[in-house]
């Protein structure tokens, strides 16, 4: 049985072009480098289906993640289960993981089947 990839929810890019970064739905922060992402040479000699290796890859949630914003150094992720402002200095400087400034737990709602829905 070969486990599917994850669904990746939102992306984008880091400040001064240090890199492209997504989130997943198995809750990770995924990087990748942007200069051969954005030379179109590279994508020409690649197999059609290609997927380019990250750089590094760290979890964040334990489940999916849904959005991020970045702002200078700050990285603001949201899940199912909560949102999160990271400071993005490790992964900048060495691709560590970012390290976690606060966490807003969201009020949730059971529904039937074991669904959620956040509190108003």
């Amino acid at each position: 049985f070969k486990t599917p990839p994850p669904t990746i929810f939102a992306a984008t890019f880091l400040p001064d072009n240090d890199g492209l970064v997504a989130v997943d739905s198995r809750g990770r922060l995924n990087l990748w480098e942007t200069k051969p992402l954005l030379n179109a040479e590279f994508w020409s000699n690649q197999e059609e289906g290609f997927v380019p290796s990250t750089k590094c890859s760290h979890q964040l949630h334990d489940c999916s993640i849904y959005s991020l914003a970045v702002i200078r150094n700050i990285l603001v992720t949201g899940g199912d289960d909560c949102i999160k402002v990271w400071n993005l200095n490790p992964l900048l400087e060495s691709n560590e993981s970012p390290t976690l400034l606060h966490t807003v737990d969201l009020p949730q709602e059971s529904l039937a089947r074991g669904a959620k829905l956040a509190a108003p």
